[in-house]
């Protein structure tokens, strides 16, 4: 069986934001208080390590302190068993629910400065990011028209699209003058996505030089363009062009026309290294961050731009320029994520939800008052293991490409049973990227945010030696130590939620009785092997009604739909629309062997192996 890309993108639905109606201070008629005593069973092996242990250090014996973090991480523990913390509960059933019923993305929108990255690390930790913008079809020539400068400090542009063509002598044959502003007639080429002339003339022959193009000027590169003339690369002396449709406009953020240390404040710059020291005078060994002064932009430069959805959002001076935007900017906006109180997604509006935007109370500065906050109606304890862990053994393994052999924790039940154990992760395949037009996180036509992210559940045993770990070749951050549950191990515990509707209590079911539904949570770290698969299932029900106010005690969610006999046509109404979008549920129809693609060609791959090019978004 060919292995499956790990992962997909879930478009979740768009079902409108609105003012909340159900609160704490009373049951609504027609809604409902529900709690739920659930199970949890393991049918991967899952490795949920929110806690350290003090006794340990975070790197293994033998280990420096740049590589294979993560020793000193645990299970959370109550009374020597193993537990799923509330938060972990909760957060799962959110998404889930999000997925069935709408809800906003919520992205990285922290401020994080640039800073030097040691290998390993992944550098763009902020809510903005920087790319450079892809040769095929992306980065477009164009002449800027008008750039005006807004209140917020961000920039309208208008810029003529054109096609570009290159002359690549230094000085044009049959002693022609080139004169910015003035037309020719020329033979032409297409290579690659580059049209380069052959031959230049003042007038049409009727032959060869058929195509009229307009002289601009010198070819000029580099990231301030004070380098002029093809002293370097591609050999490119002279700009001509040819305009093409009618002209695009675009908001840029104000970030993108900072000075270089002002803008390191908010974003990773990267390094480069120059490739011709020798002649650049502003080389140094370590290399330097691309940037390009954008504040000296007027009308008539020759730019580069970015468009999405007939937009411009992105503008540079050279062809393969550096591009900035910010996570929030690339949320579908049906998906955005919720910042007022009186506008919640039915996300929000369950689990809650907080905010850093300060609220609007007048007699208080501005520094003083009290963030956004919404207290949501749902309710989540700990999910225990029943077992009871007698032993902890340390068993020793040696690493190829470690000096020296590793203790491993190995934690046993009174039986001998093993319930968890101690393992060296693998490296996690590429990071996140940050490449917005790569087809990727990011749909190609829009730049958008495709949607959730959902994992594919594995064919995977034991955590142990995932995808041959032994390889001395394979030393890396991103590898760490984790303590993994054992495949069939049980949790239990309670959850439940306030002021409920038919719909929310169908969601509800559709999510925690995955024997009738299908649904399975993925949880913890290594999702992207086959970790952390867990089955759902419905061992009582209490439920409280708004005209009695009394809890009554319910076996299954088979008495429940007799109890409620409008809750069987939600729960149909909440299936035809799974059915229409598949990735809404996290089904388990079957296992699969699960691999990342080789990073050096890690999208084309990627899609290869069957990640959806054409996953819609809001």
């Amino acid at each position: 069986m060919e292995p499956k890309f790990p992962y997909d993108f879930c478009r979740r639905p768009v079902s409108g934001k609105k003012k909340p109606e159900e609160l704490h201070e009373k049951l609504l008629p027609g809604h409902y208080d529900i709690a739920f005593e659930i199970s949890w069973t393991t049918k991967s092996p899952t490795a949920l390590n929110p806690c350290e242990d003090t006794s340990v250090k975070a790197h293994g014996p033998g280990d420096d302190e740049d590589s294979y973090a993560g020793y000193n991480k645990r299970w959370l523990e109550t009374n020597d068993r193993l537990a799923i913390s509330p938060f972990t509960v909760k957060g799962a059933v959110a998404n889930g629910f999000a997925n069935l019923m709408g809800g906003c993305y919520r992205v990285i929108e922290k401020k994080a400065t640039h800073q030097s990255v040691e290998q390993g690390n992944y550098p763009y930790n902020g809510g903005c990011k920087r790319y450079r913008v892809s040769m095929a079809g992306m980065s477009r020539p164009g002449i800027l028209q008008n750039i005006r400068t807004l209140d917020t400090g961000d920039r309208e542009v208008e810029i003529q699209p054109v096609d570009e063509y290159y002359y690549d002598a230094p000085t044009p044959p049959n002693g022609i003058v080139l004169t910015p502003g003035h037309r020719y007639f020329v033979e032409a080429k297409e290579d690659y996505h580059k049209l380069f002339i052959g031959e230049i003339a003042v007038a049409a022959t009727g032959g060869r030089h058929e195509q009229q193009v307009t002289y601009y000027g010198p070819y000029q590169f580099g990231m301030d363009l004070t380098l002029a003339g093809g002293q370097l690369r591609k050999n490119h002396y002279h700009r001509f062009y040819r305009t093409t449709g009618a002209a695009l406009t675009g908001h840029i953020r104000q970030e993108n026309f900072e000075t270089l240390e002002e803008l390191k404040n908010q974003v990773y710059m990267g390094i480069f290294k120059r490739l011709a020291p020798d002649i650049d005078p502003r080389n140094d060994k370590d290399g330097d961050c691309w940037y390009e002064d954008l504040l000296s932009l007027q009308a008539g430069d020759w730019v580069y731009y970015e468009e999405f959805g007939g937009e411009i959002t992105n503008i540079g001076k050279n062809f393969l320029f550096k591009a900035l935007f910010c996570h929030k900017d690339a949320v579908p906006e049906g998906n955005r994520q919720c910042t007022d109180m009186n506008c919640l997604c039915p996300k929000c509006r369950m689990f809650g939800m907080t905010d850093t935007t300060r609220s609007e109370d007048a007699t208080m500065e501005e520094d003083e008052r009290p963030a956004v906050g919404f207290q949501g109606r749902f309710k989540a304890a700990a999910l225990v293991c029943q077992q009871k862990i007698q032993t902890r053994a340390g068993e020793q393994k040696k690493f190829l490409f470690l000096p020296q052999s590793v203790p491993l924790q190995l934690c046993k039940d009174g039986n001998g049973k093993v319930l968890a154990y101690q393992v060296l992760l693998p490296i996690l395949g590429a990071p996140k990227p940050n490449k917005r037009d790569m087809d990727g996180y990011f749909a190609l036509d829009s730049g958008a945010i495709k949607g959730a992210k959902y994992y594919h559940h594995g064919e995977l045993q034991t955590a142990d030696n995932i995808g041959d770990v032994d390889n001395k070749d394979c030393t890396h951050r991103l590898r760490n130590y984790v303590q993994v549950c054992e495949t069939g191990v049980e949790f239990t515990g309670t959850l439940g939620a306030e002021n409920c509707t038919l719909e929310e209590i169908a969601a509800f079911l559709v999510l925690l009785d995955s024997k009738k539904y299908g649904h399975y949570f993925k949880l913890g770290l290594g999702k992207a092997f086959g970790l952390g698969s867990v089955k759902s299932a419905i061992k009582r029900i209490w439920l409280r009604k708004s005209k009695d106010y009394t809890w009554k005690t319910l076996a299954s969610a088979d008495t429940l739909e007799k109890e409620l006999l409008a809750l069987p046509a939600a729960i149909e109404l909440l299936q035809a629309r799974v059915a229409q979008q598949q990735e809404l549920i996290n089904r388990m129809e079957q296992l699969e062997k699960l691999a990342y693609p080789d990073p050096r060609d890690y999208w084309k791959k990627a899609h290869g192996m069957g990640l959806s090019k054409t996953t819609k978004h809001g």
